[in-house]
């Protein structure tokens, strides 16, 4: 429910979002290549998996996506949870397969990390602070 609320609070705008108990489509507001853009999303938690999905509208942008959705969870363990929060990452790959992280990241999978496409920030600590305080 928070990430959902910070969805929305980046989204700006409450035109084209829809919201339901464990479902959310919804457009977040982001950087690339300079410019400003709206992405459709959608988020899905499954609760019997404990399990939070993310399908992105614009494959190009699905990188940007994932890293927004990220940080905004990484906030969330840091002012809600206290660090206690753990959780994994599976991407899906070009045959449908989930994957980790880790190995996404070595098979450069598309479209988690097509650089060709887009500007794809390094994976580190990042300033939360200033990402949220731009809502």
């Amino acid at each position: 429910e928070r990430l959902i609320c910070l969805c929305v609070a980046n989204a700006r705008s409450t035109d084209n979002i829809s919201l339901y108990a464990s479902y959310g489509s919804l457009s977040l507001n982001l950087s690339t290549g300079g410019e400003k853009r709206q992405v459709a999303i959608d988020l899905e938690e499954k609760k019997e998996s404990n399990q939070i999905v993310l399908f992105v509208k614009e494959p190009k942008l699905a990188s940007n996506c994932f890293f927004a959705v990220q940080s905004m969870i990484r906030k969330l363990n840091a002012d809600v949870m206290r660090e206690g929060l753990v959780w994994n990452v599976y991407l899906e790959n070009e045959s449908g397969r989930m994957i980790d992280l880790e190995a996404a990241k070595a098979q450069s999978i598309t479209p988690w990390f097509n650089t060709d496409v887009q500007d794809i920030p390094e994976q580190k600590a990042v300033d939360l602070a200033s990402f949220l305080g731009g809502l």
